[in-house]
């Protein structure tokens, strides 16, 4: 833990005896702690001394993260100007500014110049500056950028505010044609064309615009030119690498939606590769993305024993297993591998690990589908049909879409014959199922397609077969 490095004197050891008893969670509230570690002070005290570990977290934190990336630095450089003007030392400050509004010219970050051409101003009072009439200049040009610039910023927000309202449920092509009138817009002003800003801001909503309209090819052209085309006009920098990481993520995605599996686990290679660029700065947050991406990739090709070897080595990465998130769906797909391998008693058992343990909803939701079709397989149909019967009531409320009630419907006479032979009844309902439900879509809610299994089961083949002739 980064408060290890403030430790310096016995008055700090009690904020690592409570720091560490926060981070192992093995107390409930803050009075079972109080009661086994500090007995011999009260609550108020108790609280200033959690007061002070905060505090003293919060500048660890700020000495880790100083030069993080360069918006963060820049908002340092500024602390350190206030403190060199406070020390009558200006010709530091006066440097420092100086860098700093090198850096964010660089960056295009318009709202961090604005901060420094005021406190050159605010310098200028104290300090002679030589070139104050070219820094006011600068100034002013950046305050007109600003105010075109927020403009613009606005409508792109509203566009992305849009596009989440409908849930990128609904095409709507007004917003499409109001993204392509920004851009010519943008286009005409050459200070705006050539802002990593505006391009950046840009290509998020025409992404997101894409996909409200399910259009996964456009996408996949758009983003595989737009990485390259801003990879040669040097856009990505440390301070836009999560965008570059995103925008890579979203092309892997729309691959496996257009089912190009073998292009897609090319592109997660890529971006593999991206996610060690600059040390690493967005290895934790984006490593599963390409796990994910790359297991389906080759799972989805029907290279099985590839997709199991890359859940082995998922499980050598610590900020997986760490993160109890990524372990219930690193669980899952072993589950699934499991019972294409015809192992289905360790799927179950395996199933069992994540299905107590789930907190959303909608994956409990489909993890308990999973379970009862688990025990039609094993023949185990008299507790199949408790559990569903359990199922039934539980989920009342959920139980509303057509799709998962006709199944339910379907499983439930499947676990009513008793025996593995299909009746015409149950085959006719299997038949309706699959003639309303049957499209496969890469990335479902369902880890095992209910259309593909019953399927399966009317042709006598393995799901795993079906499923590969069907994607």
């Amino acid at each position: 833990m980064s408060l290890r490095r403030i430790y310096l004197n016995k008055k700090d050891i009690p904020i690592k005896i409570l720091a560490e008893a926060l981070r192992t969670d093995k107390y409930d509230n803050d009075q079972a702690i109080k009661d086994d570690l500090f007995p011999e002070i009260n609550m108020n005290a108790f609280y200033r001394l959690k007061n002070r570990m905060n505090e003293e977290i919060n500048k660890s934190l700020l000495l880790l993260n100083y030069d993080k990336d360069d918006k963060i630095s820049i908002y340092n450089v500024l602390s350190l100007v206030q403190i060199f003007i406070y020390k009558a030392q200006y010709s530091f400050a006066y440097r420092l500014l100086k860098k700093a509004e090198k850096k964010a010219i660089k960056n295009d970050h318009f709202s961090l110049l604005n901060l420094i051409y005021d406190q050159y101003v605010f310098l200028s009072g104290f300090y002679h500056i030589k070139e104050f009439d070219e820094i006011l200049k600068r100034k002013k040009k950046n305050d007109q950028l600003v105010r075109k610039a927020n403009e613009i910023d606005d409508v792109l927000s509203e566009i992305t505010w849009n596009l989440r309202k409908v849930n990128f449920q609904n095409k709507n092509d007004a917003i499409f044609q109001e993204l392509i009138k920004i851009k010519e817009k943008i286009n005409a002003d050459p200070e705006l064309t050539n802002s990593a800003h505006f391009k950046l801001k840009l290509e998020s909503c025409i992404r997101q615009s894409l996909l409200q309209q399910n259009d996964f090819k456009t996408m996949q052209i758009f983003l595989k030119e737009t990485i390259a085309t801003y990879e040669k006009e040097k856009i990505f920098t440390k301070d836009t690498h999560k965008h570059k990481i995103v925008m890579q993520a979203w092309l892997v995605n729309a691959l496996l939606k257009l089912k190009h599996f073998d292009e897609a686990s090319n592109e997660a290679e890529n971006l593999k590769r991206y996610l060690s660029d600059f040390k690493g700065l967005q290895y934790k947050n984006y490593i599963w993305t390409y796990y994910q991406s790359h297991f389906a990739s080759n799972y989805f090709s029907g290279k099985l024993k590839e997709a199991e070897k890359i859940l082995d080595e998922l499980e050598e990465e610590t900020n997986i297993i760490e993160n109890s998130f990524y372990q219930h769906f690193l669980i899952l797909n072993r589950v699934v591998v499991l019972y294409n391998k015809g192992e289905i008693k360790q799927a179950h058992k395996s199933l069992g690990l994540i299905q107590q343990e789930a907190e959303e909803l909608s994956l409990q939701f489909h993890l308990d589908i999973l379970d009862i079709l688990f025990l039609y397989e094993q023949n185990d149909f008299s507790f199949g049909l408790r559990q569903l019967h359990m199922f039934k009531k539980r989920y009342k409320d959920q139980l509303t879409e057509k799709r998962s009630i006709d199944f339910i419907q379907v499983l439930e006479l499947l676990l009513k014959n008793q025996d593995n032979q299909i009746k015409d009844k149950v085959k006719s309902k299997m038949e309706a199922f699959l003639a309303e439900h049957n499209e496969f879509e890469p990335g479902s809610n369902e880890a095992i397609h209910y259309g593909i299994w019953l399927e399966s089961k009317l042709s006598n083949e393995s799901y795993y077969d079906v499923f590969l002739r069907t994607v």
